[in-house]
């Protein structure tokens, strides 16, 4: 009688038992067999993953026939195995002894050593695409206005820049530390100092500064942050106590410049760096501003009365040359009479003029009106 068909896919092949005895290799087909006495066995193995047990190895190595098909390698710790057939990656191999049947030399292996953890993007984007991809590679991103530094077995390797990166699973650790690298704003608000000359304030500083040694500030400082704002208002208060209250009310920029010297050069050394400062306010107790304000107020009243004097004087001035030059110049001082005439008239109606236009002048002079 016969027994079930056979059927021997194009990416298999099927090897034939009789009483537990090779008989022959079946390729691709349909087969039906003569089993009466139940003896035929037929094994297959895929060939996109010919990979052999030790037993079945063992089992096929003992076969004259299939002795050369069968291949044989191990994979150390250090390295991971590529596996092509006909020029096409199929599967990655981790650690240990494995053995393919390989009888039309189909298959090849690539050992890659991973004592360097990354893997070059180019083969890295082949080798995800495979259904093994995950148990040996793992990915990370380092986001644009970011910068990572890769730890392999807890040692700082080399700063990556934005970008994807894949790395060989392996039993050391591989991570990778990232910081933001972008320009960021610090507000050090409300800082209660006292100037040079015991006058309590509050002032309030912005700076702008980034992270230009990433390397430097991973390895070296737990929070960057909070040392950098420390030092920003260390600065700020040195710089106060030296100053009077008048003269940080009258160049501001000259102390955030002063304070930018400061923290530059303390924060280059962390690997921070410091990219703008300024005082935004500079607030008075209440006290303090009214007194201020009584100040400035006596000092503009004074400032008017020393203009309203100064013209005064001069106003006088010109009526003193003014008189020099009438008393000296008989023709001047009739057309000045004939102005001042002129500037009565407009505001006159009429006028009547009775002894001729001497006897008019004559009576409107000063003189004459004080004799009267």
């Amino acid at each position: 009688m016969f027994n079930h068909p056979v059927v021997i896919q194009q990416n298999e092949v099927g090897f034939l038992f009789r009483d537990q005895k090779f008989v022959r290799i079946l390729n691709a087909g349909y087969y039906k067999f003569w089993n009466a006495r139940k003896n035929i066995e037929v094994k297959k193995i895929n060939l996109d993953s010919p990979e052999l047990t030790f037993q079945a190895a063992q089992y096929l190595h003992h076969e004259t026939e299939l002795r050369d098909s069968i291949d044989e390698f191990i994979v150390k710790e250090s390295e991971r195995a590529v596996i092509y057939r006909d020029g096409l990656m199929k599967r990655i191999l981790g650690t240990g002894q494995y053995y393919f049947y390989n009888a039309n030399r189909s298959i090849t292996v690539e050992i890659l050593n991973i004592d360097e953890p990354a893997i070059a993007s180019d083969l890295a984007m082949k080798l995800v695409g495979l259904s093994t991809s995950h148990n040996y590679i793992q990915f990370t991103n380092v986001e644009e206005g970011f910068c990572g530094l890769l730890y392999y077995n807890n040692q700082a390797i080399k700063e990556l820049k934005s970008g994807k990166y894949f790395f060989w699973k392996t039993p050391k650790a591989v991570a990778i530390k990232k910081i933001d690298i972008r320009s960021k704003s610090m507000e050090v608000q409300g800082q209660e100092l006292m100037t040079k000359d015991k006058v309590t304030l509050r002032i309030n500083l912005s700076v702008r500064y980034r992270v230009a040694n990433a390397v430097k500030v991973i390895e070296e400082l737990s929070d960057h942050q909070d040392i950098f704002y420390r030092i920003v208002q260390l600065a700020l208060r040195e710089s106060v106590s030296t100053k009077t209250l008048e003269e940080l009310l009258e160049n501001k920029n000259a102390i955030s410049k002063e304070i930018a010297d400061t923290v530059s050069k303390q924060s280059e050394d962390m690997g921070l760096e410091l990219e703008a400062s300024g005082i935004r306010d500079i607030i008075l107790p209440g006290e303090m501003k009214s007194i201020l304000n009584q100040v400035i107020e006596a000092e503009k009243r004074s400032q008017a009365n020393m203009i309203q004097r100064r013209e005064e004087t001069a106003a006088t001035r010109s009526l003193l040359n003014t008189a020099k030059l009438l008393e000296n110049n008989p023709v001047l001082l009739r057309l000045k009479e004939l102005e001042a005439s002129e500037k009565i008239a407009e505001k006159i109606g009429s006028i009547t003029v009775a002894g001729g236009l001497d006897n008019v002048f004559s009576a409107l002079n000063p003189a004459n009106v004080l004799k009267d």
